[in-house]
């Protein structure tokens, strides 16, 4: 279906059912479906908890990485201050020092710095 109706759909639909398909886009679909977290970072703060406590709960590198690319669209988008949460800050910058494998490793410090100094440009999108 077409993007624009795509994403419709997709917030019709409650967070963790958002979620399951994000990761199954962006992990299981080939070419990835990874533009799915602009849809959902411009919900902005009505995700970032349930965003977060599913950061908490995964230790696995893709999905951390999926998880952050979430934040890193909000923080590109202005639908909320990634940078500002400090906790948060904190939370992800853990979360990307614990990945193991070193091109999500990579991946995940450019997150990082594109949110911490607020960079405006393209995403991997």
């Amino acid at each position: 279906m077409p993007a624009e109706q795509r994403d419709a759909e997709f917030l019709k639909q409650d967070f963790d059912t958002q979620y399951k398909l994000y990761i199954y886009g962006s992990q299981q679909i080939e070419p990835p479906v990874i533009d799915l977290a602009y849809t959902m970072a411009k919900q902005g703060a009505k995700i970032v908890e349930p965003l977060r406590a599913k950061l908490e709960a995964t230790h696995d590198d893709l999905t951390i990485t999926d998880i952050l690319y979430v934040f890193t669209a909000m923080s590109a988008l202005e639908s909320y201050d990634v940078a500002g949460n400090k906790p948060l800050m904190q939370e992800l910058l853990e979360k990307s020092e614990a990945i193991k494998d070193p091109a999500s490793a990579i991946v995940a410090q450019d997150d990082i710095h594109d949110i911490t100094f607020k960079c405006k440009c393209e995403l991997r999108k």
